[in-house]
């Protein structure tokens, strides 16, 4: 037998204090909505599913609530993000979202922000702000605990609500003015320091995407997403990198390179222009060639001088920026490096870098294309069909998730109240690893832990609509107990990318 459905990381282990048993349907809050319901939505088709499978409702323009599986999902990333962070050594801790703007003044990013910054009063006429990021606060806290080089270096992180009044909100959970990010920060003695904890932080990024953008049943081959140099913009700093998802809805657009592995965000992005043959052939001769910063689809890459520039729209997940000394130095926070003469000890502000994901911008992004995995199965399953156009069900709807990040890994689906007895033995073997033997005598291993197995035990609701539902959550397994099971004993088995097999279950009595 080979093993199946196990990962080296486990995205629910936070949630396994939660809950001991399978989670009965009949008993979670998820509320859905026909397609009728939205009537003429403007919005992504992705989000339109969202709504009808009962993960988000909106609040108001650019605000969302996050509904039991829904936040269950963001739960599974938030753990994955922390498992990282926790790998490279950064802490954990919680900043306040309600700030005072005195230290925004001093660094010169309350001017620049905007409008795009709540601003508020309190009952004394103070000004406040509600945190669109924290990079004064962190500098603050930290720069006021730290003396010295040997307290470094400092790498910190938190998980939590972030604001912006974004003037259109667009895009479902794309774009909106209240979201869940994480954003760590560090803190070196020199430039080479952060330089190390930069790259750092880099390899724990394409780690946390590797995970949450990882489908086992993909039918596409179109790549999940991609590392772009980026321009630091308001921010500051000399480096700067972005990591984004390739997908139409997007709206930034990359560069790049179809030989090597430059890619880089339009507004940075540069090239070797065009490149006609008689510059190509200057080129082989080792003549110089002049890069232009104006790069655009089709030009020659400036990087390996052979390759052709591709445009791509993405959506943005991260960034990372090494900021150098721009706020230790505005707000005056120095230490006294290493090996420092101690009778005149010469005080050097703070190296700083900090790293951001949107979270809820994630889910958005693994929503577009768990959509678009799903349309891929089931148009090429229509199209190999049999059966007479007439006599075809009208168009399922769904997701594809990720097995890490889907709301549950496997469904058991009793038909009726009497298969309701091996259901709960067959969810209880699942949590130990279930023995199945397949039609054509192979056998596998089936493991999913309980607290990641939902029962529908809705057995008075229709089978077609509890299939429906569970195209909508987009589970990696489902396990169907009806007719079929009864005539031969095996369970009909759907795995998501793979067309229904039927296999025999060994369960203990």
């Amino acid at each position: 037998m080979r093993p199946m459905g196990m990962h080296r990381f486990g995205g629910v282990a936070a949630l396994r204090h939660q809950t001991i048993s399978p989670q009965r349907l009949s008993r979670l809050y998820v509320p859905t909505v026909s397609a009728d319901a939205l009537g003429s939505l403007d919005t992504l088709e992705s989000v339109r599913r969202l709504l009808r499978g009962g993960y988000i409702r909106q609040s108001a323009s650019g605000t969302y609530t996050y509904l039991p599986i829904g936040l269950r999902m963001l739960k599974k990333l938030t753990a994955i993000i922390e498992d990282e962070m926790h790998q490279i050594s950064a802490s954990q801790l919680e900043l306040p979202q309600l700030l005072s703007p005195a230290l925004w003044h001093k660094t010169g990013r309350f001017e620049a922000m905007g409008s795009e910054l709540f601003r508020l009063k309190d009952r004394r006429g103070n000004d406040m702000i509600l945190a669109p990021t924290h990079e004064e606060e962190i500098t603050k806290l930290v720069g006021m605990e730290i003396d010295s080089a040997k307290s470094l270096p400092v790498r910190v992180f938190q998980i939590g609500r972030k604001f912006r009044d974004e003037p259109r909100p667009r895009a479902g959970l794309l774009r909106t003015k209240e979201f869940l990010m994480k954003d760590m920060y560090s803190f070196d003695v020199s430039v080479e320091d952060a330089r190390i904890t930069y790259e750092d932080v880099l390899c724990a990024y394409e780690r946390i995407f590797q995970r949450v953008f990882c489908w086992d049943q993909a039918r596409s081959s179109e790549t999940t997403w991609m590392r772009a140099t980026a321009d630091s913009g308001t921010m500051g700093g000399k480096l700067s990198h972005e990591f984004h998802v390739p997908d139409p809805a997007g709206e930034d657009t990359l560069l790049s390179c179809d030989q090597c592995s430059y890619t880089s965000n339009v507004e940075c992005a540069k090239s070797l222009g065009r490149g006609t043959k008689q510059e190509e052939q200057g080129h082989q001769h080792g003549r110089d060639e002049t890069v232009t910063n104006a790069a655009r689809a089709g030009d020659r890459c400036a990087s390996c001088t052979h390759g052709t520039l591709r445009e791509h729209k993405a959506i943005e997940v991260g960034h990372t920026f090494l900021l150098g000394t721009r706020y230790s130095e505005a707000l005056g926070y120095h230490v006294v490096p290493r090996h420092a003469d101690p009778k005149r000890p010469e005080r050097v502000p703070l190296q700083m870098g900090c790293y951001g994901i949107g979270i809820t911008r994630v889910l958005g992004a693994l929503a577009q294309r768990a959509a678009r995995e799903f349309d891929a199965w089931h148009a090429a399953t229509a199209q190999t069909s049999s059966m007479p156009l007439q006599r075809r069900r009208p168009q399922r709807v769904g997701f594809f998730w990720p097995c890490e990040i889907a709301p549950f890994r496997a469904l058991v689906l009793p038909s009726t109240p009497q298969h309701m007895d091996i259901a709960m033995r067959l969810c209880t073997q699942l949590d130990g690893g279930l023995a199945v033997t397949w039609a054509d005598g192979m056998q596998e291993l089936l493991h999913v832990p309980n607290e990641d197995v939902a029962l529908d035990d809705r057995t008075h609701q229709s089978l077609g609509s509890r299939l429906f539902d569970s195209d909508l959550m987009g589970y990696p397994i489902v396990l169907i107990l009806g007719k079929h099971y009864d005539q031969t004993g095996e369970v009909e088995v759907r795995q998501a990318g793979q067309p229904v097999r039927y296999a025999k279950c060994h369960v203990s009595s």
